[in-house]
């Protein structure tokens, strides 16, 4: 007679608990980002040229009309605004119609993203517990809240960005062609979410220089930044075409109806947040500097001076600061894990030295 054998439970997966996590990070930073636009005046400047040229242009592609917009002669394409957004906000239309809940939903979901997209860069950095506790800190950040459903432009930029940078350092960690052509196009389409975006894959290119010389010869090097550049040139290069034949100019993304009408109270608002966690960003990037992988994880640097440029040349300034927050984020956490390891290490009496775990004294030579 058989026996039956005792059935054998499956034991639970290890990606559960991570998915849970990043389940619950995502629903709270809807909720804050959903529950700010309905109790605080954080809606975009009836003014502001940015989002009323991102609206009328979703609005016009939701009817059928293309990138267009209304002038005195009718109906004219249009290059005033990148395509990314007005396309987003033009499916939300379709499918909820014209109505304020329907933008309302759209910008707190791509807010959202945005500590789900920066917990999964910074665990590629600098490790599981820094990624975490960054997309936790991004989750409660007062700027990338408020301005998640009043500057959606820049939150876009801001995700869209991170997502890029996650695939670039994969790329470098491990080269391939289709990792390389991959990161590429998302380069791509940062750069037709935001004009701030056009010049970052140059950075990103000349930063994976040296640490692609770790796996690849200088040919191998040189097809891996080519296959870079021709992502971004596939996305990017349709869309400036097409501005020259129906515009009739040769530009890829227009910059002109970016405003900053309503950008003072958010930074007066967020003002003693930056001064307390300013800091532990200094100390982040110091610290980020001085280990091994140093070359590997100063990849967000080169972009936050890129756009700290972009800040600082253009009017007003502030759009660049949604994605310079998004990383000074990551930092803050890599300053404030390395404070507290240092100091439950010299409460033990141990040494930390940078690149390694804690150590104790040296043994007394008997």
């Amino acid at each position: 007679m058989q026996r039956a054998e005792p059935s054998r439970r499956r034991p639970p997966s290890a990606s559960r608990p991570i998915v849970l996590a990043w389940v619950v990070m995502f629903a709270l930073a809807f909720a804050l980002r959903a529950g700010g636009a309905w109790v605080a005046p954080f809606s975009p400047a009836p003014g502001d040229p940015a989002i009323a040229a991102a609206d009328a242009v979703a609005s016009n592609l939701a009817r059928g009309s293309g990138f267009t917009l209304e002038t005195a002669q009718g109906l004219k394409p249009t290059a005033a605004v990148p395509p990314v957004v007005p396309w987003l906000m033009s499916l939300a239309y379709r499918g909820l119609g014209h109505r304020p809940l329907a933008m309302l939903l759209l910008r707190c979901a791509i807010g959202a993203l945005v500590p789900l997209l920066l917990a999964a860069f910074g665990r590629s950095l600098f490790g599981d517990p820094v990624g975490r506790w960054s997309g936790w800190l991004a989750t409660v950040h007062p700027l990338l809240v408020v301005t998640a459903t009043a500057r959606p432009l820049e939150t876009a930029l801001a995700a869209v960005m991170l997502l890029a940078l996650n695939l670039s350092a994969g790329w470098v960690r491990t080269p391939r062609a289709g990792r390389a052509l991959g990161a590429g196009l998302t380069w791509g389409g940062a750069a037709l979410t935001h004009a701030a975006a056009l010049p970052l894959p140059a950075l990103v290119a000349a930063w994976g220089w040296r640490p692609l010389g770790l796996a690849l010869d200088a040919g191998g090097r040189a097809r891996q930044l080519g296959l870079l550049l021709l992502g971004f040139a596939l996305v990017v290069g349709p869309w400036t075409l097409r501005n020259a034949l129906a515009v009739h100019a040769w530009i890829p993304v227009s910059a002109a109806a970016v405003g900053v009408a309503s950008a003072t109270p958010w930074l007066t608002l967020t003002r003693g947040w930056a001064v307390a966690t300013l800091p532990l960003v200094v100390w982040g990037v110091v610290c980020s500097l001085r280990g091994g992988r140093r070359w590997f994880q100063a990849l967000p640097l080169p972009i936050v001076v890129a756009l700290a440029v972009t800040a600082a040349v253009r009017r007003g300034g502030f759009d660049a600061r949604v994605p310079i927050e998004a990383l000074a984020a990551l930092y803050a956490v890599v300053g404030f894990e390395d404070a507290r390891r240092r100091l439950r290490a010299r409460a033990r009496g141990l040494t930390v030295v940078p690149g390694r775990r804690a150590s104790g004294p040296p043994a007394s030579g008997r």
